[in-house]
């Protein structure tokens, strides 16, 4: 059976080292959503890269291209039992505010599979 993505939201242009993974079925969660920003944690489980037990948290600030689409993306992910796929800036100066940069990344695309 293949796998392909059935909804991708962009948030900026790819001109930054992103972190990517899959967060499986099941393990995201919509931390927080207010009118500043939206948070999402990906729950660690084995077989998932490391680096997402000291990153769980992915966020984007309500000001930010697109960024109302993750929500729905997620929401949509979650409704229907798929995975995602998360790519996070690297640098941890570019985070929203309220977002912790030793556990939190701002989110540059989000895509659904």
């Amino acid at each position: 059976m293949r796998s392909f993505i059935v909804g991708l939201v962009m948030l900026t242009t790819w001109n930054v080292f992103a972190l990517d993974y899959v967060c499986p079925k099941g393990q995201l969660i919509l931390v927080q959503a207010n009118v500043k920003r939206l948070v999402l944690k990906c729950k660690w489980k084995e077989g998932m890269p490391a680096f997402i037990k000291d990153i769980p948290y992915a966020s984007a600030a309500y000001t930010q291209k697109n960024s109302k689409h993750i929500l729905d993306l997620a929401t949509a992910a979650k409704v229907n039992n798929r995975n995602v796929r998360i790519f996070l800036d690297s640098n941890s100066s570019t985070s929203p505010d309220g977002c912790r940069g030793h556990n939190c990344r701002r989110v540059i695309a989000i895509g659904m599979y």
